[in-house]
C-alpha cells in the first residue's frame, strides 16, 4: 500500500514532490514533511484518503512560509564602486512572503 500512496502523491501536481514522506502501518497512513501553502497540505491528505485500503490519515505536514530573498538591482548601469558608494539609482525588491 505504501507504493500506491507514494504514487498517488507523486502524480498530484499540487503536492511538491520530495517534500512529503509516507509511513504506512496497516491502513493508517502518516504524512510528514513540509510545504509552503495550506492547500498543498490538504491536497496531500485528500489524495491519500482516496487510495484503496487507506482507513485513516495522520497529517503531520508542516506549512512553512517560503524564505524571503532580497536583492538589489542597479537600474542605471552606474552603480560601480565599493558598497555604500553607489552613484546610480538602486532598487530593492523582496521576493516571497514575509512573516
Amino acid at each position: 500500500m505504501r507504493d500506491a500512496v507514494a504514487n498517488a502523491l507523486y502524480w498530484n501536481l499540487a503536492v511538491p514532490r520530495y517534500r512529503v514522506t509516507v509511513e504506512v502501518d496497516g491502513g493508517l497512513v502518516t504524512l510528514q514533511g513540509f510545504v509552503e501553502r495550506a492547500y498543498e497540505k490538504s491536497s496531500a491528505e485528500a489524495t491519500v484518503r482516496r487510495v484503496p485500503g487507506v482507513v485513516g490519515v495522520r497529517n503531520e505536514i508542516a506549512v512553512r512560509a517560503p524564505e524571503v530573498v532580497s536583492i538589489s538591482v542597479c537600474t542605471t548601469g552606474a552603480c560601480e564602486g565599493p558598497p555604500g558608494a553607489m552613484t546610480g539609482s538602486l532598487q530593492s525588491r523582496r521576493f516571497g512572503r514575509s512573516s
